[in-house]
């Protein structure tokens, strides 16, 4: 994936964490909003660490 890919991933990530995020905070606490907002939160994560792997990895590639 190149670095547009995961800008795009993050925003939609961000955006459905937020409306998640919003329904809790609204009061419709439910199993499935709780569940989905982690679940955004674990994917937001992991496409930062992706990112910081994947540009970790170019740049020693460059540095060879």
């Amino acid at each position: 994936m190149n670095k547009y890919t995961y800008f795009f991933l993050f925003v939609i990530l961000l955006i459905n964490g937020i409306r998640y995020l919003g329904y809790l905070l609204q009061g419709h606490i439910t199993l499935y909003y709780c569940l989905m907002l982690l679940l955004n939160i674990i994917g937001i994560v992991f496409s930062v660490y992706s990112f910081t792997q994947w540009k970790a990895k170019n740049k020693k590639i460059a540095n060879t």
